[in-house]
């Protein structure tokens, strides 16, 4: 529907497509504020559970976290390689799903403590994936020549 009925062209607004980007762009930094005051309010209620437990406790509490989302993972495997039906399936993710959220409660508590900056984690883990895709395009190199070399005998 045209916003302005004056710019009405018969076929719809002249302005129609700039009001709506104009729209979605008011809209998307509206969800960002909300997402961004979400945050700050999580990370200062999780800060004073830190200061309420301390690290030594947060820490046993990560490793037994830890353990219950390996164990999420290992049904979530055996589900997906037993071809469980949808509804066990979902079930298990969802619960999978819970476990890395404590994981990751978790450690947001525990990174500050030990002197870990969010700067440093993103550099740590560009570094781990690079890694991780250099191994993946050796070992794809080496299947290839493999192949290469099993069919030219």
């Amino acid at each position: 529907m045209c916003r302005d009925e004056r710019k009405y062209n018969g076929s719809g607004c002249k302005d129609d497509t700039a009001f709506q980007a104009i729209s979605n762009t008011i809209k998307d930094r509206k969800k960002e504020l909300k997402e961004m005051t979400q945050f700050k309010k999580l990370r200062s209620n999780n800060r004073k559970v830190m200061e309420s437990y301390g690290l030594t406790e947060q820490l046993t509490q990560l490793m037994e976290e830890c353990a219950e989302l390996a164990q999420a993972a290992s049904k979530v495997r055996r589900g997906v390689i037993g071809g469980a039906d949808r509804a066990t399936l979902g079930k298990l993710q969802t619960d999978m799903k819970l476990e890395i959220t404590d994981v990751l409660v978790l450690i947001d508590q525990i990174m500050p403590e030990i002197g870990m900056s969010r700067e440093e984690l993103i550099s740590m883990a560009d570094y781990k994936i690079n890694r991780q895709l250099a191994r993946m395009k050796r070992s794809s190199q080496k299947h290839f020549a493999d192949g290469l070399t099993k069919s030219d005998s």
